[in-house]
């Protein structure tokens, strides 16, 4: 497309852009009638609502007079009866004192008299249970008198906080109406508080009557009774009130709402529509001249200009990634402080932990609270299709270590009874599979053993995915920012201790790699226990992963042993690699055997097992070179090459061996440019060599740790199923799982016994979702699913509910009572069925092969390893097929300083000899063509030699006052293998002295020179052999 396109195509954009705006003027007219009808309908409900106030005014003011009668009566009450019930009170306590007096000494036969004694102290008590009664009535109608007078002066309050309300509505509203504003708002207030006042005085007027009726007093009481007849009365009109109100009540602040909208819609119109005319205006005013420069620009090639900047970029990115890395594999901890804040980059397998969780790290402290770390979303981040802000922290609760987490079933703790704020290290581990989730300490004692204190706790059903976003999502360390929304439940902020060597998945992440902190510059000691004193050698490769080591140490330019242990479930992959532009040595994998290759310079040899090895078990594979014949063992099967003889018996000089990848794509097409997936440990070329002490890494996981084969594919061209045997479920049966696929239809699970009597099965069908569960079905509405994105399902089979969750946003469940699951020794076939195998009907929704991936499975809490099938066909483990294809493209490794140059000074013409039987010790590339004999070359007149000034033997040779010019030809010469070749410069003779021309002809040394010693022709060819080793020989003293 033409730039003079794309303007027009812009143009039109514009224009569709005007057209909208004025529908959306059209709309905001209809709008403002509809705001003009709604500003009707409030008049009217504020005129009745206005009478009702009115009427509602006779009621209060009956309650207010009823009020200050039960006022004055209480000081009635307090002058009459209180004096008179204490008189009472002091007269029956003397007596209850005298009787007691009177029958002290015959209280033992008296007992008749002794119990009349007690009932008058029990009528004593009685009396001062009385007297408390009647002082906590007055109190009541004290906190009545009081109530009401803040009652008195909260409705004049409120008249005034209604008027500055109905004033500061009106300015706001002008430009609608410029009274419906303050007269709903004032109706409103004014409703709410009568309603208030209606519900307080209710309320109190119970009380009142409560003490009424345990008063002792009765002279006032049918003034009460009456005062509460009216109150009955005042609140049945209030009642009366609101019911008449009705629905117009309602309406009003969905109203006001709305009236409140319009300006702001009008607004924000006329402001599209001002900023449209405005780059309408723009555009027609530099149109033209655009149109003209144009023109008038020679033709770029913009399109390559702009594939080199995307290029560009994308190097850029890549080289940030292998910053990155490199910083991650930083194990210096840090010293946490109480201000310490630290924010990590988050790991790029963050999004993998939704359905299995793992994390761990070291740690020690005496503190006995702290913030240990956060993996989670800030309150109100809201993730898509999701409904809670998921997360996990891991604190410090008096000394002991508690995991409290949220996955969208409510906040759930996991504690843990080991005591960790004594200053020794401990590691913990965070594990979650499933609803099952798992906090572990690990401590060493006594001769280097260590012990694992284990919490452990299921959680609630039924969502099981932890949602988290590598962009939104936050792992904090130690403390976080105060800015940061926490949830309430999390009460730690910080952490007083060191840490170290986090782990997240199975990714380390460093705490120098992070992207907030706050003091968190300080490092910590290395930690002195739970130490592993013989560490792997290895490690694990991702894919697009690589390790390069400094192959200068190793002598393989003839010879190679190349020794290594490696375990993989992936089809393909680069073990190692080494060469130049023209040789090369390589271990490759490809549908799962090995592949030895190595090419000379002219053709490649190849050595192929004919077993695989992809089955995750680790290997050992051995090959051998010796010149050009070569051997390649793998276990106990050893391999024979069936490919010709090739020419040449070296390979070429390079700077560096690669394990696992290549930095960047190769161009050895025989050789494979994808990464190993997989670990390799004890690698061995002539000397052992760590992958973890490299020159440069990327992508890597050091130690090689267990890995479990939680992915599989399926291809639409080679479909397949995966079958794992003895399975046993008993009527509660929970399993979830993640897919991703772009089918229509296809077979994810069927679980089933030997006669499928018993079965449960999950399918898709034209996009959606159809669980089959004993022959109940449950069917999902949505039909989305073929949408390449991964989704996320969990199923739940017991006695009382068979329920299918899906994307921790929607789920579905039978009504009906489950029917009993009991499957032993099942058999679950994943991704499809054996084409033999007919199930019975109804049991599965579709039979077609399912095209996509299938990861993270579960099983009533335990993984699902894939690898460990009693039968596998069309299975891709490790990797999804449906993924975009990358790879690392970095740039070039840098060279290594190079040797330094030696300058060479000799006083004689090189002159040397080669014995035809010596030849097979020379190394030949295969790219060399006179490396066969017989082959007649020509070889050119070698140039002289000059050889460094030395202070030992020096001979002080007579000035040359000119030397003679060098002439130089060249010769044939025949290689015939019996006889010996002498190769010797043409005349005329070299000159004794060889160095630059003096200026003048008035003898005196060169300056460059100084004082000569003569070399010897072993010496001379010494230097030589020195030269060719350093790739400094220059190209005219080579056989070519």
């Amino acid at each position: 497309m033409t730039f003079k396109e794309r303007v027009k195509q812009k143009f039109e954009k514009i224009l569709n852009y005007t057209r909208e705006a004025k529908n959306i003027v059209e709309k905001a007219k209809v709008d403002l009638t509809n705001g003009t009808h709604y500003y009707d309908m409030a008049v009217d409900a504020y005129n009745n609502l206005a009478k009702q106030v009115k009427t509602l005014e006779l009621p209060i003011n009956l309650m207010n007079n009823t009020v200050t009668n039960v006022e004055q009566q209480i000081p009635n009450i307090e002058a009459d009866r209180l004096p008179e019930a204490q008189l009472h009170a002091d007269n029956l306590t003397q007596k209850a004192q005298n009787l007691d007096n009177i029958f002290k000494e015959t209280r033992e036969v008296s007992e008749s008299a002794l119990k009349a004694v007690n009932a008058y102290l029990d009528i004593e008590d009685a009396i001062e249970e009385a007297y408390g009664a009647a002082q906590q009535s007055k109190e009541f109608i004290e906190n009545a008198t009081s109530f009401y007078d803040n009652l008195n002066t909260e409705i004049v309050d409120t008249v005034d906080a209604s008027n500055n309300a109905s004033a500061s509505a009106t300015l706001a509203s002008q430009r609608v109406e410029l009274e419906l504003k303050p007269q709903l708002n004032e109706a409103v207030v004014k409703s709410r508080r009568i309603r208030s006042l209606h519900e307080k005085n209710k309320g109190e007027l119970e009380h009142i009557e409560d003490f009424i009726r345990k008063y002792p007093a009765l002279s006032y009481e049918d003034l009460l009774l009456e005062a509460i007849e009216t109150t009955e009365k005042a609140n049945k009109k209030t009642d009366d009130t609101m019911e008449a109100l009705g629905n117009n009540y309602n309406k009003v602040a969905a109203q006001t709402a709305e009236a409140q909208q319009l300006p702001k819609k009008m607004d924000e119109t006329d402001r599209r529509l001002r900023q449209v005319d405005n780059q309408l205006g723009i555009i027609k005013d530099k149109l033209p001249k655009i149109i003209s420069d144009l023109n008038s620009f020679p033709q770029i090639d913009r399109h390559g200009r702009s594939e080199d900047l995307d290029e560009q970029i994308k190097k850029l990115k890549q080289q940030i990634s292998l910053a990155r890395d490199i910083a991650n594999r930083i194990k210096v901890g840090v010293r946490f402080y109480p201000n310490t804040t630290l924010e990590l980059r988050n790991p790029d397998n963050l999004e993998e932990l939704s359905t299995s969780t793992r994390i761990s790290g070291y740690f020690r402290t005496n503190n006995t609270y702290g913030l240990l770390v956060y993996l989670g979303n800030e309150n109100g981040t809201g993730l898509r299709r999701t409904k809670t802000d998921d997360y996990m922290a891991l604190e410090i609760e008096n000394g002991y270590p508690v995991l409290t987490l949220d996955i969208g079933n409510g906040q759930e703790r996991i504690l843990n009874s080991k005591f960790v704020a004594d200053g020794n290290w401990y590691q913990f581990i965070i594990e979650r599979i499933g609803l099952n989730a798992k906090l572990i300490i690990r401590e060493e004692i006594a001769d280097g053993k260590t012990k694992e204190t284990v919490g452990e706790s299921g959680l609630q059903p039924s969502h099981i995915i932890f949602n988290l976003d590598k962009n939104q999502s936050k792992l904090f360390v130690g403390g976080y920012p105060s800015e940061f929304a926490m949830q309430g439940a999390v009460q730690q902020n910080s952490f007083d201790g060191e840490m170290e060597d986090i782990v997240v998945g199975d990714t380390p992440v460093s705490l120098w790699n992070f992207n907030e902190g706050f003091e968190n510059h300080r490092g910590a000691r290395e930690r002195n226990r739970l130490v592993n004193l013989s560490p792997s050698t290895g490690c694990r490769f991702s894919g697009t992963a690589f390790v390069v080591i400094d192959a200068r140490r190793y002598t393989h330019k003839i010879r190679n042993n190349i020794q290594l242990n490696f375990k993989t479930f992936a089809n393909e992959g680069l073990l190692f690699l080494y060469g130049n532009a023209t040789t090369y040595i390589a271990l490759e994998m490809r549908a799962g055997k090995i592949l030895f290759k190595y090419n000379l310079g002219h053709g490649t040899k190849t050595f192929q097992t004919a077993n695989t090895y992809n089955d995750g078990e680790w290997h050992l594979l051995k090959a051998t070179r010796d010149g050009a014949d070569g051997r390649l063992v793998v276990d106990s099967e050893e391999i024979r090459t069936h490919s010709g003889d090739i020419q040449g018996n070296a390979v070429g000089y390079s700077d560096y061996f690669y394990f696992g990848g290549y930095v960047k794509r190769h161009d050895y097409p025989d050789v494979t440019n994808k990464g190993f997936d997989g670990c390799i440990d004890n690698v061995d070329a002539g000397n052992p060599i760590n992958l973890n002490s490299n020159y440069k890494a990327y992508g890597i996981t050091p130690g090689c740790p267990v890995k479990f084969a939680r992915l599989v594919s399926f291809s639409k061209s080679d479909p397949g199923y995966i079958k794992l045997s003895k399975i046993h479920v008993q009527d509660d049966m929970t399993m979830a799982l993640k897919f991703k696929t772009n089918a229509y239809s296809g077979l994810i699970f069927y679980l089933t016994d030997d006669e499928q009597e018993s079965g449960i099965s999950l399918s898709i069908i034209n996009g959606k979702l159809k669980l089959i569960s004993q022959l109940q079905e449950l069917v999902s509405k949505e039909n989305n699913f073929n949408d390449s994105q991964w989704h996320v399902v969990s199923i739940t089979h017991n006695k009382n509910v068979t329920r299918l969750d899906f994307d921790d946003y929607g789920f579905m469940e039978s009504k009906a009572t489950s029917p009993s699951l009991n499957i032993l020794q099942g058999k679950l076939y994943i991704g499809g069925i054996p084409a033999g195998f007919v199930a019975k009907e109804g049991r599965i929704a579709s039979s077609e092969a399912f095209v996509g991936c299938i990861a993270d499975a579960t099983l009533n809490g335990s993984i699902v390893n894939f690898a460990n099938s009693t039968e596998r066909v069309g299975d891709i483990l490790g990797t999804c097929v449906l993924d975009p294809k990358t790879a690392p493209n970095f740039d070039e490794v840098p060279e290594l300083p190079a040797v330094p140059d030696l300058e060479l000074y000799t006083t004689l013409g090189p002159e040397y000899a080669t014995e035809a039987g010596h030849l097979d010790e020379i190394p030949l590339r295969g790219d060399i063509a006179g490396s066969l004999p017989g082959v007649v070359q020509t070889v050119p007149t070698l140039p002289p030699l000059t050889f460094p000034p030395s202070e030992e033997d020096e001979i002080e040779e007579p000035a040359i006052t000119k030397l003679p010019d060098i002439v130089t030809e060249p010769i044939t010469v025949p290689v015939p293998v019996p006889t010996t070749t002498t190769v010797t410069p043409a005349p005329p003779p070299i000159s004794p002295r060889i160095g630059p021309k003096p200026a003048t002809t008035t003898p005196k040394p060169a300056p460059s020179c100084g004082r000569r010693r003569l070399l010897s022709r072993r010496e001379s060819g010494r230097n030589l052999l020195r030269l060719r080793r350093n790739r400094h020989l220059p190209a005219l003293y080579r056989l070519t």
